[in-house]
């Protein structure tokens, strides 16, 4: 009878969980959900993005080259600074985006849990609060059902 206790302890003590593969939970930036079913069109031009998964991340594979983010307007990729602690990953612009524009932020299969289980890549989009007008832009005209001028910043002197 104790052997047969000890058998049953040891079977249950070798018994692990399997590890769980990295997925998103939430994707939030400041109080705007970008994980949602429709893309946001409100998400300020300076954003802190947090990403919080159902596991913990291996912070060495949260890099710039898993983890991109890119202008849909002319392709052009986001520099990014990306900071990640336990199942978080910060992600912060390293200047501000454009006003108007959609972007597109994915994650890729190389970001993996400390169990060294990938993700499955993933993208979300979301618009920048404001009008449309690509960098460097001198002229805009929104054209927004009337006709009254609109004065910027902009100092042609």
């Amino acid at each position: 009878m104790l052997l047969f206790a000890a058998a049953f302890a040891l079977m249950l003590t070798s018994c692990k969980k399997d590890p769980e593969p990295l997925a998103l939970s939430t994707l939030m930036a400041g109080t705007i959900d970008l994980n949602g079913a429709t893309s946001p069109s409100n998400v300020p031009v300076n954003p802190t993005i947090v990403a919080k998964f159902n596991v913990d991340v291996d912070p060495a594979t949260a890099t710039a080259t898993n983890i991109t983010m890119v202008q849909d307007y002319d392709d052009a990729p986001v520099a990014l600074t990306i900071t990640a602690s336990g199942n978080t990953i910060t992600i912060v612009p390293q200047a501000n985006l454009g006003t108007g524009a959609l972007y597109q932020l994915s994650f890729g299969a190389g970001l993996k849990s400390v169990d060294a289980l990938a993700i499955t890549p993933l993208q979300r989009t979301f618009t920048t609060e404001g009008s449309f007008a690509p960098a460097g832009a001198v002229a805009h005209f929104t054209f927004e059902d009337n006709a009254n001028d609109i004065i910027g910043a902009w100092d042609p002197a």
